[in-house]
């Protein structure tokens, strides 16, 4: 669900311009909290595939929770794509399913330093 919003809100901002980027921000926000607290009783708030890495990595989830989690993740994440080419239909190819793609100018080590840095933050909030 929170793919889907992600990338619902994304492309009804390149294809109709309606919506802004603070707001594309607090649509995300706002659904990441909520599903937080929908989930959190089911697979304890596992919806980020670098959450469940780290706390498999530190032996906080078991091999078997590990594996689960993350097929579901990932499942949910090919699930949210079709569903959104279903909506915008071949409108939805032209930006990638909503997907994020790197900017003009950034190159593949700068995108991943910086999904590195943010990922490892988000780990942090996690353990605090």
């Amino acid at each position: 669900m929170f793919v889907i919003t992600c990338q619902i809100a994304t492309l009804i901002s390149f294809l109709y311009g309606d919506i802004s980027r603070l707001e594309i921000a607090l649509a995300i926000g706002f659904s990441y909290i909520a599903l937080l607290f929908v989930t959190t009783h089911l697979s304890e708030g596992f919806l980020n595939p670098v959450i469940t890495v780290s706390l498999w990595l530190l032996q906080k989830l078991s091999t078997t929770k590990f594996i689960f989690y993350l097929t579901a993740q990932v499942l949910a994440s090919i699930c949210a794509s079709i569903i959104v080419l279903f909506l915008f239909g071949n409108d939805a190819l032209g930006f990638n399913l909503g997907l994020p793609v790197l900017g003009i100018s950034v190159d593949l080590q700068t995108a991943l330093i910086f999904e590195a840095i943010f990922s490892a933050g988000l780990v942090f909030v996690v353990f605090a």
